[in-house]
Protein backbone atom coordinates (compact mmCIF):
# COMPACT_ATOMS: atom_id res chain seq x y z
CA UNK A 1 0.00 0.00 0.00
CA UNK A 2 3.10 2.77 0.43
CA UNK A 3 4.33 2.66 -2.96
CA UNK A 4 0.88 3.86 -4.27
CA UNK A 5 0.78 6.98 -6.45
CA UNK A 6 -1.34 10.02 -5.34
CA UNK A 7 -3.31 9.35 -8.27
CA UNK A 8 -4.07 5.54 -7.20
CA UNK A 9 -4.99 6.93 -3.59
CA UNK A 10 -7.41 9.06 -4.59
CA UNK A 11 -8.94 6.44 -6.66
CA UNK A 12 -9.05 4.27 -3.45
CA UNK A 13 -10.29 6.91 -1.29
CA UNK A 14 -13.38 7.70 -3.77
CA UNK A 15 -14.50 3.58 -3.26
CA UNK A 16 -14.12 4.07 0.35
CA UNK A 17 -16.29 7.34 0.11
CA UNK A 18 -18.64 5.07 -1.64
CA UNK A 19 -19.05 2.33 0.85
CA UNK A 20 -19.19 5.44 3.56
CA UNK A 21 -21.99 7.00 1.65
CA UNK A 22 -23.82 3.69 1.17
CA UNK A 23 -23.70 3.06 4.86
CA UNK A 24 -25.21 6.73 5.29
CA UNK A 25 -27.82 6.25 2.97
CA UNK A 26 -29.19 2.81 4.21
CA UNK A 27 -29.49 5.01 7.84
CA UNK A 28 -26.82 2.93 9.31
CA UNK A 29 -24.16 5.99 9.63
CA UNK A 30 -24.96 5.90 13.65
CA UNK A 31 -24.33 2.82 15.90
CA UNK A 32 -27.58 1.96 18.49
CA UNK A 33 -28.42 0.45 21.26
CA UNK A 34 -30.17 -2.90 21.09
CA UNK A 35 -32.98 -1.05 23.32
CA UNK A 36 -33.17 1.63 20.83
CA UNK A 37 -33.48 -0.58 17.98
CA UNK A 38 -35.56 -3.75 18.92
CA UNK A 39 -39.19 -2.22 17.46
CA UNK A 40 -39.41 -3.34 14.32
CA UNK A 41 -41.08 -6.57 15.33
CA UNK A 42 -43.89 -6.07 17.98
CA UNK A 43 -44.55 -9.91 19.43
CA UNK A 44 -47.19 -8.14 21.66
CA UNK A 45 -49.47 -8.08 18.38
CA UNK A 46 -49.42 -12.03 18.60
CA UNK A 47 -52.12 -11.83 22.18
CA UNK A 48 -54.30 -14.35 22.11
CA UNK A 49 -56.56 -14.16 19.23
CA UNK A 50 -60.75 -14.40 19.91
CA UNK A 51 -60.83 -16.33 16.51
CA UNK A 52 -59.01 -19.11 18.13
CA UNK A 53 -61.02 -22.11 20.05
CA UNK A 54 -59.23 -23.33 22.99
CA UNK A 55 -58.79 -26.81 21.69
CA UNK A 56 -56.72 -25.49 18.70
CA UNK A 57 -53.43 -26.94 18.88
CA UNK A 58 -50.44 -27.50 16.98
CA UNK A 59 -47.34 -29.95 16.76
CA UNK A 60 -43.71 -28.34 16.15
CA UNK A 61 -41.22 -30.86 15.20
CA UNK A 62 -37.95 -29.61 15.68
CA UNK A 63 -36.89 -27.26 18.75
CA UNK A 64 -34.01 -24.80 17.42
CA UNK A 65 -34.82 -21.32 16.90
CA UNK A 66 -37.44 -21.72 14.17
CA UNK A 67 -39.16 -24.41 15.50
CA UNK A 68 -38.86 -22.28 19.42
CA UNK A 69 -40.00 -18.96 17.78
CA UNK A 70 -43.43 -20.78 15.78
CA UNK A 71 -43.84 -22.53 18.99
CA UNK A 72 -43.57 -19.30 21.13
CA UNK A 73 -45.61 -17.40 19.22
CA UNK A 74 -48.68 -19.65 18.57
CA UNK A 75 -48.70 -20.29 22.47
CA UNK A 76 -49.10 -16.82 22.83
CA UNK A 77 -51.66 -16.44 20.56
CA UNK A 78 -53.64 -19.59 22.50
CA UNK A 79 -53.23 -22.19 20.68
CA UNK A 80 -51.81 -25.65 22.55
CA UNK A 81 -48.45 -26.66 21.73
CA UNK A 82 -46.37 -29.28 21.88
CA UNK A 83 -42.70 -29.37 20.72
CA UNK A 84 -40.99 -32.64 19.91
CA UNK A 85 -37.02 -32.37 19.69
CA UNK A 86 -35.00 -35.41 19.49
CA UNK A 87 -31.59 -33.64 21.37
CA UNK A 88 -31.59 -33.74 24.87
CA UNK A 89 -31.69 -29.65 24.60
CA UNK A 90 -33.87 -27.43 22.91
CA UNK A 91 -32.08 -24.68 20.41
CA UNK A 92 -29.94 -26.47 17.97
CA UNK A 93 -27.39 -24.72 16.66
CA UNK A 94 -28.92 -21.84 18.73
CA UNK A 95 -27.78 -23.50 22.16
CA UNK A 96 -24.94 -23.27 24.58
CA UNK A 97 -23.11 -26.49 26.93
CA UNK A 98 -20.53 -26.14 29.88
CA UNK A 99 -17.56 -27.76 29.44
CA UNK A 100 -14.40 -27.33 31.86
CA UNK A 101 -15.70 -24.32 33.65
CA UNK A 102 -16.53 -22.32 29.87
CA UNK A 103 -19.47 -21.44 28.09
CA UNK A 104 -20.00 -23.05 24.54
CA UNK A 105 -21.75 -21.93 21.95
CA UNK A 106 -22.37 -24.85 20.00
CA UNK A 107 -23.65 -22.61 16.74
CA UNK A 108 -24.64 -19.34 16.72
CA UNK A 109 -22.50 -16.77 18.92
CA UNK A 110 -23.62 -13.51 17.20
CA UNK A 111 -26.27 -10.89 18.13
CA UNK A 112 -26.53 -8.47 15.72
CA UNK A 113 -29.09 -4.65 15.14
CA UNK A 114 -30.14 -5.59 12.11
CA UNK A 115 -31.94 -9.12 13.86
CA UNK A 116 -35.34 -7.67 13.78
CA UNK A 117 -37.09 -11.08 15.03
CA UNK A 118 -34.45 -11.98 17.30
CA UNK A 119 -34.30 -8.84 19.25
CA UNK A 120 -38.41 -8.32 18.90
CA UNK A 121 -38.27 -11.53 21.12
CA UNK A 122 -35.63 -10.91 23.77
CA UNK A 123 -37.06 -7.33 24.08
CA UNK A 124 -40.30 -9.33 24.82
CA UNK A 125 -38.43 -11.85 27.20
CA UNK A 126 -36.62 -9.08 29.03
CA UNK A 127 -33.39 -9.92 27.70
CA UNK A 128 -32.18 -7.40 26.31
CA UNK A 129 -29.84 -6.25 29.18
CA UNK A 130 -28.20 -10.00 28.57
CA UNK A 131 -26.30 -8.77 25.81
CA UNK A 132 -22.92 -7.79 25.63
CA UNK A 133 -20.46 -6.74 22.97
CA UNK A 134 -18.14 -9.12 20.96
CA UNK A 135 -15.76 -7.65 18.75
CA UNK A 136 -16.63 -7.26 14.90
CA UNK A 137 -12.80 -7.57 14.07
CA UNK A 138 -11.94 -10.37 11.55
CA UNK A 139 -8.42 -11.33 10.41
CA UNK A 140 -8.33 -12.76 6.57
CA UNK A 141 -5.08 -14.49 5.78
CA UNK A 142 -3.03 -14.48 2.51
CA UNK A 143 0.32 -15.72 2.11
CA UNK A 144 0.39 -16.51 5.65
CA UNK A 145 -0.13 -13.35 7.07
CA UNK A 146 -3.16 -11.67 8.69
CA UNK A 147 -5.17 -8.93 7.60
CA UNK A 148 -7.29 -7.35 9.89
CA UNK A 149 -10.27 -6.12 8.96
CA UNK A 150 -13.79 -5.23 10.30
CA UNK A 151 -16.56 -7.25 9.61
CA UNK A 152 -19.26 -4.26 9.85
CA UNK A 153 -17.07 -1.71 7.69
CA UNK A 154 -16.29 -2.88 4.28
CA UNK A 155 -14.16 0.00 3.46
CA UNK A 156 -11.62 -2.31 5.88
CA UNK A 157 -11.00 -4.71 3.38
CA UNK A 158 -9.74 -2.25 0.95
CA UNK A 159 -7.44 -0.34 3.81
CA UNK A 160 -6.39 -3.64 5.11
CA UNK A 161 -3.69 -4.75 2.68
CA UNK A 162 -5.41 -7.70 2.04
CA UNK A 163 -6.14 -6.58 -1.03
CA UNK A 164 -3.00 -5.28 -3.69
CA UNK A 165 -3.68 -1.99 -5.66
CA UNK A 166 -2.93 -4.14 -8.95
CA UNK A 167 -6.01 -6.30 -8.34
CA UNK A 168 -8.24 -3.53 -7.35
CA UNK A 169 -7.85 -0.27 -9.36
CA UNK A 170 -8.46 -2.18 -12.95
CA UNK A 171 -11.35 -2.85 -11.83
CA UNK A 172 -12.61 0.40 -9.67
CA UNK A 173 -15.03 1.86 -11.53
CA UNK A 174 -17.18 -1.77 -11.20
CA UNK A 175 -16.08 -1.51 -7.68
CA UNK A 176 -17.64 2.10 -7.13
CA UNK A 177 -20.78 0.50 -9.21
CA UNK A 178 -21.40 -2.29 -7.24
CA UNK A 179 -20.84 -0.01 -4.22
CA UNK A 180 -23.36 2.75 -5.09
CA UNK A 181 -25.88 -0.46 -5.90
CA UNK A 182 -26.25 -1.18 -2.12
CA UNK A 183 -28.37 1.47 -1.60
CA UNK A 184 -31.45 0.03 -3.49
CA UNK A 185 -31.21 -3.08 -1.64
CA UNK A 186 -33.74 -3.44 1.29
CA UNK A 187 -33.29 -2.56 4.63
CA UNK A 188 -34.43 -5.74 6.17
CA UNK A 189 -32.20 -8.48 5.65
CA UNK A 190 -34.18 -11.72 7.59
CA UNK A 191 -36.07 -11.94 4.78
CA UNK A 192 -34.76 -13.41 1.85
CA UNK A 193 -37.20 -12.87 -0.23
CA UNK A 194 -35.83 -9.23 -0.39
CA UNK A 195 -33.18 -10.18 -2.56
CA UNK A 196 -34.71 -12.65 -5.36
CA UNK A 197 -34.19 -10.18 -7.83
CA UNK A 198 -30.07 -11.04 -7.74
CA UNK A 199 -30.88 -14.87 -7.68
CA UNK A 200 -30.04 -15.33 -10.92
CA UNK A 201 -26.08 -16.61 -11.40
CA UNK A 202 -23.56 -18.02 -8.54
CA UNK A 203 -21.75 -15.95 -6.52
CA UNK A 204 -17.87 -16.13 -7.82
CA UNK A 205 -19.34 -15.56 -11.65
CA UNK A 206 -20.81 -11.93 -10.38
CA UNK A 207 -17.71 -10.85 -8.22
CA UNK A 208 -15.03 -11.86 -10.26
CA UNK A 209 -17.04 -9.83 -13.01
CA UNK A 210 -17.90 -7.00 -10.36
CA UNK A 211 -14.93 -6.61 -8.65
CA UNK A 212 -11.81 -8.92 -10.02
CA UNK A 213 -10.86 -12.29 -9.38
CA UNK A 214 -9.28 -11.07 -5.32
CA UNK A 215 -13.29 -10.52 -4.20
CA UNK A 216 -13.49 -14.18 -4.68
CA UNK A 217 -10.70 -15.52 -3.37
CA UNK A 218 -9.54 -13.86 -0.39
CA UNK A 219 -13.27 -12.10 0.27
CA UNK A 220 -16.33 -13.87 -0.66
CA UNK A 221 -14.58 -17.71 -0.39
CA UNK A 222 -13.58 -17.01 3.35
CA UNK A 223 -16.48 -15.82 4.54
CA UNK A 224 -18.87 -18.53 3.17
CA UNK A 225 -16.54 -21.02 3.91
CA UNK A 226 -15.47 -19.68 7.08
CA UNK A 227 -18.97 -18.62 8.14
CA UNK A 228 -21.25 -20.67 5.91
CA UNK A 229 -19.79 -23.89 5.14
CA UNK A 230 -20.61 -23.37 0.96
CA UNK A 231 -18.18 -22.13 -1.66
CA UNK A 232 -18.76 -19.25 -3.71
CA UNK A 233 -19.16 -21.14 -6.66
CA UNK A 234 -22.28 -23.30 -5.26
CA UNK A 235 -23.53 -20.40 -3.44
CA UNK A 236 -26.26 -17.78 -5.66
CA UNK A 237 -25.39 -13.94 -5.63
CA UNK A 238 -28.34 -12.88 -3.71
CA UNK A 239 -26.51 -14.61 -0.83
CA UNK A 240 -23.24 -12.90 -1.50
CA UNK A 241 -25.65 -9.73 -2.02
CA UNK A 242 -27.30 -10.07 1.28
CA UNK A 243 -23.89 -10.70 3.48
CA UNK A 244 -22.90 -7.49 2.16
CA UNK A 245 -26.17 -5.84 3.09
CA UNK A 246 -25.69 -7.91 6.74
CA UNK A 247 -22.35 -6.56 7.41
CA UNK A 248 -23.30 -3.31 6.69
CA UNK A 249 -26.69 -3.55 8.75
CA UNK A 250 -25.07 -4.93 11.16
CA UNK A 251 -23.65 -1.44 13.35
CA UNK A 252 -22.83 -3.76 16.18
CA UNK A 253 -22.59 -7.26 17.31
CA UNK A 254 -23.48 -8.72 20.48
CA UNK A 255 -23.90 -12.26 21.94
CA UNK A 256 -25.99 -13.49 25.00
CA UNK A 257 -23.72 -13.36 27.72
CA UNK A 258 -25.21 -16.70 30.17
CA UNK A 259 -25.08 -18.71 26.10
CA UNK A 260 -26.96 -18.39 22.97
CA UNK A 261 -29.02 -21.06 24.16
CA UNK A 262 -30.30 -18.79 26.59
CA UNK A 263 -33.07 -17.19 24.00
CA UNK A 264 -34.20 -20.68 23.03
CA UNK A 265 -34.85 -22.40 26.43
CA UNK A 266 -36.67 -19.02 27.60
CA UNK A 267 -39.41 -19.15 24.88
CA UNK A 268 -39.64 -23.14 25.50
CA UNK A 269 -40.40 -22.16 29.59
CA UNK A 270 -43.93 -22.02 29.37
CA UNK A 271 -44.46 -24.69 26.23
CA UNK A 272 -44.82 -28.65 26.75
CA UNK A 273 -41.52 -29.33 25.36
CA UNK A 274 -41.01 -33.37 24.93
CA UNK A 275 -36.72 -33.49 24.48
CA UNK A 276 -35.31 -37.24 23.62
CA UNK A 277 -38.55 -37.58 21.12
CA UNK A 278 -37.70 -38.11 17.71
CA UNK A 279 -40.61 -37.36 15.06
CA UNK A 280 -41.02 -40.92 12.95
CA UNK A 281 -43.33 -39.77 10.28
CA UNK A 282 -45.66 -36.57 9.51
CA UNK A 283 -49.34 -36.79 7.75
CA UNK A 284 -51.80 -35.11 6.47
CA UNK A 285 -55.70 -35.83 7.10
CA UNK A 286 -56.90 -33.53 5.09
CA UNK A 287 -57.91 -29.34 5.66
CA UNK A 288 -60.45 -30.43 7.81
CA UNK A 289 -58.87 -33.23 10.10
CA UNK A 290 -55.77 -32.24 11.02
CA UNK A 291 -52.15 -33.63 10.84
CA UNK A 292 -51.03 -36.94 12.58
CA UNK A 293 -47.32 -37.48 14.00
CA UNK A 294 -45.92 -40.76 14.80
CA UNK A 295 -43.38 -40.36 17.03
CA UNK A 296 -39.81 -42.93 16.81
CA UNK A 297 -41.87 -44.99 20.00
CA UNK A 298 -45.18 -45.32 17.90
CA UNK A 299 -47.21 -42.33 20.03
CA UNK A 300 -49.57 -40.78 17.94
CA UNK A 301 -50.17 -37.00 18.19
CA UNK A 302 -52.87 -35.58 17.01
CA UNK A 303 -53.07 -31.78 15.75
CA UNK A 304 -54.69 -28.74 14.09
CA UNK A 305 -51.66 -27.78 12.39
CA UNK A 306 -47.92 -28.71 12.26
CA UNK A 307 -44.92 -26.96 11.53
CA UNK A 308 -42.30 -29.25 10.04
CA UNK A 309 -38.59 -27.06 11.46
CA UNK A 310 -35.94 -29.69 10.98
CA UNK A 311 -33.22 -29.74 8.50
CA UNK A 312 -34.57 -29.84 5.12
CA UNK A 313 -33.28 -33.72 4.63
CA UNK A 314 -34.97 -34.69 7.76
CA UNK A 315 -38.01 -32.81 6.98
CA UNK A 316 -38.25 -34.18 3.87
CA UNK A 317 -38.27 -38.19 5.30
CA UNK A 318 -40.44 -37.57 8.19
CA UNK A 319 -43.10 -35.97 5.44
CA UNK A 320 -45.42 -38.23 2.95
CA UNK A 321 -46.94 -36.70 0.18
CA UNK A 322 -45.30 -33.03 0.34
CA UNK A 323 -46.77 -30.28 -1.86
CA UNK A 324 -45.38 -29.69 -5.84
CA UNK A 325 -44.10 -25.92 -4.64
CA UNK A 326 -42.27 -27.65 -1.29
CA UNK A 327 -40.01 -30.30 -3.17
CA UNK A 328 -37.66 -28.49 -3.99
CA UNK A 329 -36.85 -27.04 -0.18
CA UNK A 330 -37.62 -30.31 1.10
CA UNK A 331 -34.69 -31.29 -1.97
CA UNK A 332 -31.95 -28.74 -0.27
CA UNK A 333 -28.65 -29.40 0.20
CA UNK A 334 -27.10 -29.30 3.38
CA UNK A 335 -23.70 -28.54 4.59
CA UNK A 336 -22.16 -30.72 7.62
CA UNK A 337 -20.06 -28.96 10.04
CA UNK A 338 -17.42 -30.09 12.68
CA UNK A 339 -16.13 -27.69 15.22
CA UNK A 340 -13.56 -28.47 17.97
CA UNK A 341 -13.76 -26.59 21.34
CA UNK A 342 -10.48 -25.63 22.50
CA UNK A 343 -9.24 -24.58 25.70
CA UNK A 344 -5.64 -23.30 25.43
CA UNK A 345 -3.61 -21.74 28.38
CA UNK A 346 -2.55 -18.60 26.23
CA UNK A 347 -4.30 -15.86 24.89
CA UNK A 348 -3.62 -14.21 20.93
CA UNK A 349 -5.21 -11.51 21.10
CA UNK A 350 -2.88 -9.75 23.96
CA UNK A 351 -0.71 -9.67 20.39
CA UNK A 352 -0.24 -6.93 18.01
CA UNK A 353 -1.02 -9.14 15.34
CA UNK A 354 -4.47 -10.46 16.29
CA UNK A 355 -5.74 -7.89 18.85
CA UNK A 356 -9.61 -7.92 19.36
CA UNK A 357 -9.97 -9.87 16.68
CA UNK A 358 -13.10 -12.38 17.06
CA UNK A 359 -12.42 -15.01 14.42
CA UNK A 360 -9.69 -15.84 12.24
CA UNK A 361 -10.87 -16.92 8.26
CA UNK A 362 -8.51 -18.83 6.30
CA UNK A 363 -9.04 -18.64 2.25
CA UNK A 364 -8.99 -21.87 0.39
CA UNK A 365 -5.80 -20.85 -1.07
CA UNK A 366 -4.59 -21.27 2.19
CA UNK A 367 -6.24 -23.97 4.33
CA UNK A 368 -6.90 -27.70 4.18
CA UNK A 369 -8.67 -28.36 7.11
CA UNK A 370 -9.67 -25.26 9.23
CA UNK A 371 -12.00 -23.00 7.73
CA UNK A 372 -12.22 -20.42 10.42
CA UNK A 373 -10.86 -20.05 14.33
CA UNK A 374 -13.30 -17.46 16.99
CA UNK A 375 -12.00 -16.82 20.32
CA UNK A 376 -14.13 -16.90 23.09
CA UNK A 377 -11.95 -13.69 24.35
CA UNK A 378 -13.86 -11.62 21.97
CA UNK A 379 -16.68 -11.44 24.08
CA UNK A 380 -15.48 -9.69 27.18
CA UNK A 381 -18.59 -9.76 29.53
CA UNK A 382 -17.90 -13.70 29.25
CA UNK A 383 -14.96 -14.34 32.29
CA UNK A 384 -11.95 -16.74 31.34
CA UNK A 385 -9.27 -17.34 33.45
CA UNK A 386 -6.28 -15.06 33.12
CA UNK A 387 -4.05 -16.16 30.43
CA UNK A 388 -6.75 -18.35 28.57
CA UNK A 389 -8.86 -18.70 26.21
CA UNK A 390 -11.43 -21.17 24.14
CA UNK A 391 -11.11 -21.64 20.67
CA UNK A 392 -13.21 -23.00 17.91
CA UNK A 393 -12.21 -24.26 15.20
CA UNK A 394 -14.56 -24.98 12.47
CA UNK A 395 -13.18 -27.59 9.80
CA UNK A 396 -13.69 -26.87 6.23
CA UNK A 397 -17.10 -28.06 4.69
CA UNK A 398 -15.50 -30.24 2.48
CA UNK A 399 -13.70 -32.64 4.96
CA UNK A 400 -16.20 -32.06 7.51
CA UNK A 401 -18.54 -35.26 6.46
CA UNK A 402 -15.27 -37.33 6.38
CA UNK A 403 -13.88 -36.43 9.84
CA UNK A 404 -17.73 -36.44 11.12
CA UNK A 405 -17.39 -39.76 12.86
CA UNK A 406 -14.04 -39.46 14.26
CA UNK A 407 -12.78 -38.72 17.60
CA UNK A 408 -11.95 -35.23 19.04
CA UNK A 409 -8.25 -36.49 20.36
CA UNK A 410 -7.62 -37.45 16.02
CA UNK A 411 -9.66 -33.84 15.01
CA UNK A 412 -7.33 -32.20 17.36
CA UNK A 413 -4.18 -34.14 16.38
CA UNK A 414 -5.03 -33.50 12.61
CA UNK A 415 -5.77 -30.02 12.72
CA UNK A 416 -2.83 -29.32 15.57
CA UNK A 417 -0.03 -28.24 12.46
CA UNK A 418 -2.48 -26.32 10.83
CA UNK A 419 -3.57 -23.93 13.81
CA UNK A 420 -0.05 -23.46 14.61
CA UNK A 421 0.77 -22.22 11.76
CA UNK A 422 -2.44 -19.78 12.18
CA UNK A 423 -1.48 -18.88 15.77
CA UNK A 424 2.57 -19.76 16.87
CA UNK A 425 2.71 -21.42 20.06
CA UNK A 426 -0.78 -23.27 19.93
CA UNK A 427 1.16 -26.77 19.70
CA UNK A 428 1.30 -27.51 23.46
CA UNK A 429 -0.70 -25.25 25.39
CA UNK A 430 -4.07 -27.35 25.14
CA UNK A 431 -5.93 -27.87 28.16
CA UNK A 432 -8.81 -29.52 26.78
CA UNK A 433 -10.92 -30.01 23.18
CA UNK A 434 -14.26 -31.23 22.61
CA UNK A 435 -15.85 -31.95 19.38
CA UNK A 436 -19.28 -30.28 18.41
CA UNK A 437 -20.68 -32.41 15.26
CA UNK A 438 -23.64 -30.98 12.64
CA UNK A 439 -24.59 -33.26 9.92
CA UNK A 440 -26.81 -30.63 8.89
CA UNK A 441 -25.43 -27.26 9.89
CA UNK A 442 -26.64 -25.07 6.87
CA UNK A 443 -28.18 -25.00 3.97
CA UNK A 444 -26.70 -24.68 0.12
CA UNK A 445 -28.23 -21.32 -1.08
CA UNK A 446 -27.73 -22.45 -4.99
CA UNK A 447 -28.68 -19.88 -7.83
CA UNK A 448 -32.41 -20.38 -7.83
CA UNK A 449 -33.30 -21.16 -4.63
CA UNK A 450 -34.05 -17.75 -3.36
CA UNK A 451 -37.18 -18.25 -5.95
CA UNK A 452 -38.26 -21.62 -5.14
CA UNK A 453 -38.73 -19.86 -1.42
CA UNK A 454 -40.89 -17.53 -3.45
CA UNK A 455 -42.90 -19.95 -4.91
CA UNK A 456 -43.47 -21.89 -1.74
CA UNK A 457 -44.23 -18.61 0.34
CA UNK A 458 -46.68 -17.26 -2.58
CA UNK A 459 -48.36 -20.40 -3.51
CA UNK A 460 -52.82 -20.60 -2.03
CA UNK A 461 -51.63 -24.28 -1.98
CA UNK A 462 -49.64 -23.66 1.07
CA UNK A 463 -51.53 -24.36 5.01
CA UNK A 464 -54.03 -25.83 3.09
CA UNK A 465 -52.67 -29.49 4.16
CA UNK A 466 -52.07 -27.53 7.80
CA UNK A 467 -48.55 -28.47 7.30
CA UNK A 468 -45.72 -25.69 7.39
CA UNK A 469 -42.52 -25.72 6.70
CA UNK A 470 -40.02 -23.27 8.70
CA UNK A 471 -36.54 -23.01 9.21
CA UNK A 472 -33.29 -22.10 7.52
CA UNK A 473 -33.86 -23.89 3.95
CA UNK A 474 -37.10 -21.88 3.69
CA UNK A 475 -35.37 -18.34 4.46
CA UNK A 476 -32.13 -17.49 4.94
CA UNK A 477 -28.90 -18.91 6.72
CA UNK A 478 -28.19 -18.10 10.99
CA UNK A 479 -30.48 -17.18 13.79
CA UNK A 480 -32.30 -14.37 12.47
CA UNK A 481 -33.21 -16.22 8.95
CA UNK A 482 -34.35 -19.32 11.01
CA UNK A 483 -36.12 -17.18 13.79
CA UNK A 484 -37.96 -15.21 10.64
CA UNK A 485 -38.96 -18.46 9.26
CA UNK A 486 -40.60 -19.90 12.39
CA UNK A 487 -42.43 -16.26 12.75
CA UNK A 488 -44.20 -16.55 8.98
CA UNK A 489 -45.30 -20.60 10.17
CA UNK A 490 -47.09 -19.09 12.98
CA UNK A 491 -48.43 -15.95 10.78
CA UNK A 492 -49.57 -18.36 8.11
CA UNK A 493 -51.49 -19.99 10.88
CA UNK A 494 -53.15 -17.68 12.17
CA UNK A 495 -53.46 -16.03 9.08
CA UNK A 496 -55.68 -19.16 7.72
CA UNK A 497 -57.83 -20.30 11.12
CA UNK A 498 -58.92 -17.12 11.57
Amino acid sequence: MADLSRREWLKLSAALGVTTWSQHALGMENPANPEDFATGFDVSRFGRSPELSSNQSAVVIGGGIAGMTAAFLLKKAGMKVTVLEKDTVIGGRMSHIHVDGHVVDRGAHIVTLAYETILGLLKELHMLTGLSPVSARSSIVRDGKHHHINLLQLQSVLASGLIRPNEILPNMRNVRGALALLCNFPKKIGDYRNFVDDDTQNAAEWARKSFGNWSVEYFLDPLTAGLFFQSPEETSKAFAAWNIIYMLKAKKTYTITEGMGALPQALGRDLDVRLGTEAASVETLGSEKGVRIVTNTGEELFADWCVLAAPAPISKKLYSNPLSVEAPLLNTRVAASVNLSVGVNRNWLNHRKLKDVYAVLCPRKERKLVGSITFESSKPARPLPPGTDLLQIYLDQNVAPEMMNWSQERILEAVTPEVERLLPGFTGSVTFAHAIRFPHIMPIFHPGHGKEIVRYRESPEVGENRILLAGDFTNISGTEGSAFSGRWAAEKILQKQS
